[in-house]
């Protein structure tokens, strides 16, 4: 698919948020927003759990959402209630495409269980780092 310009914000962002609304429409509990302003940004709010048996489909919605020229995709993990240590891999697999595109990740208003999982794992290090890679998932 074309790039969608924010040139025109009405437009595109009607455009741009029809387009993710499709991605993800079987992600249960998520909910997408674009946020136009001075840096156009894609906010994803996840709710529920992440875990083994979904983070590889989240990972590669997330993966969807990553357009050319917006240059931030935040997940919002505020409504998220439990993240497993496998379930970590969706937010790998984002980081990884998010880097791939030109595209900073940020991980926002996580739960402190799920951010000490995320700092177990080391995802809280490799995304303040933009020159670490992320480690590659196991599928």
């Amino acid at each position: 698919m074309d790039p969608i310009p924010f040139r025109t914000p009405d437009m595109a962002g009607r455009q741009f948020r029809d387009r993710l609304a499709a991605v993800f429409f079987r992600l249960p509990g998520s909910r997408i927003r674009v946020l136009e302003g001075e840096s156009p940004r894609v906010l994803v709010r996840l709710s529920g759990h992440v875990v083994a048996a979904n983070a590889e489909k989240t990972g590669q919605r997330l993966r969807d959402a990553l357009w050319p020229g917006v240059p931030v995709l935040e997940v919002d993990l505020s409504r998220v209630r439990y993240v497993s240590a496998d379930g970590i891999a969706a937010f790998f697999i984002a980081l990884r495409a998010a880097r791939a595109n030109g595209t900073h990740l940020a991980i926002t208003h996580a739960q402190p269980p799920v951010q000490s999982v995320m700092r177990q794992v080391g995802l809280t290090r490799v995304i303040a780092d933009p020159h670490r890679n992320p480690p590659p998932v196991q599928g």
